[in-house]
């Protein structure tokens, strides 16, 4: 599968999930949130804008913490302390300020490194 054709699978399945109408919040990676094509391809939060117009995305800033991206990684540690979590409004965009992530469950993929939090 492309990387767009996973997105799109992730898009499908938060519809199915979630009646139009409905107040949903879908969380994923930085990556898979945009609202409109990236780099990479369609993200999941493009599919699901095509389908539920006036869906809203936050842009994460992880002070620190564990990720998967075909192998598990890091995050760079920011040079200030981890802060508190903070949802905020800057130039019309959302923001969320999470002091510390660990790596998601995904179905399909080995089971999350030794840095997972259950």
């Amino acid at each position: 599968w492309s990387w767009s054709q996973r997105d799109e699978a992730m898009a499908r399945r938060i519809l199915a999930a979630s009646p139009p109408g409905a107040r949903t919040l879908a969380v994923a990676g930085n990556a898979h949130t945009p609202a409109s094509p990236i780099e990479l391809g369609v993200p999941m939060g493009a599919r699901l804008a095509e389908q539920r117009p006036g869906i809203r995305e936050i842009r994460i800033r992880y002070s620190a913490g564990y990720f998967w991206n075909f192998e598990p990684r890091q995050f760079m540690r920011h040079t200030d302390p981890p802060g508190h979590t903070r949802l905020y409004q800057h130039n019309g965009d959302l923001h969320l300020d999470l002091p510390l992530a660990t790596e998601a469950v995904v179905p399909r993929r080995p089971e999350p490194g030794p840095h997972a939090h259950a």
